[in-house]
C-alpha cells in the first residue's frame, strides 16, 4: 500500500490514503508521489512541508533498499549512495521531533545529504555552502585536496578516499 512507503508522511498528515492512492495510481507511472504532492502543494491542495516529508521517506526507502557500488581503485570519490535533498522545511528536526510526540513545522531552507556510511547504517549530514561546492568539485573530478571541509567530509563518510 501507498502509505506504508511514507511512514514519516503519516504523523504529518491525516490523509485519508485510499482515496489518494486512488487519485494518484493514474499518474503513477508519469510522476513519483512526492513529485504528485509537490505539484498538488502548487495547486495549493497540500501544504509544502508534506511534498518534502514524502521526498524524505522515499530517499530513506531508496536507501534502505538500493545496492550502492563503492569505489575500489585509487581516488577520491563522493559516497555513491549519497542523496541530496534541497528543503525550505527542517524536515530532519521535524521528524526528529514527531518521533517524540511533538509535531511541528519548521520552517528554515537547508540542504540535507542523506547516505550510507560504510557499515551500511543510514546518515544524515546537513551541509554548508563550503561543503557544497567541495562535493560539486569532487564529482566533476576536480579536487580540492587542500579544501578545509575535505577531511571531516571524508571522516563523516561522504566523500571516500581510496589508497
Amino acid at each position: 500500500m501507498l502509505k506504508d512507503s511514507f511512514p514519516h508522511l503519516q504523523l504529518f498528515s491525516d490523509l485519508d490514503w485510499d482515496a489518494v492512492t486512488r487519485e494518484y495510481e493514474p499518474t503513477s507511472a508519469y510522476v513519483t508521489f512526492p513529485e504528485y504532492l509537490e505539484l498538488k502543494a502548487e495547486e495549493g491542495d497540500c501544504s509544502p512541508h508534506l511534498f518534502e516529508i514524502a521526498y524524505f521517506d522515499a530517499a530513506l526507502e531508496n536507501l534502505e533498499s538500493g545496492e550502492f557500488f563503492f569505489p575500489d581503485s585509487p581516488g577520491i570519490y563522493l559516497n555513491p549512495s549519497a542523496c541530496f535533498l534541497s528543503f525550505d522545511h527542517d524536515i530532519l528536526e521535524m521528524v526528529k521531533k514527531a518521533h517524540d510526540g511533538e509535531i511541528t513545522v519548521i520552517e528554515r531552507p537547508n540542504v540535507l545529504c542523506i547516505y550510507m556510511d560504510d557499515e551500511g547504517e543510514v546518515r544524515f549530514h546537513e551541509l554548508t555552502t563550503s561543503e557544497l561546492e567541495l562535493l560539486q568539485s569532487v564529482e566533476g573530478g576536480n579536487i580540492q585536496s587542500d579544501h578545509k571541509d575535505l577531511s571531516s567530509l571524508s571522516r563523516a563518510g561522504l566523500i571516500l578516499s581510496i589508497s
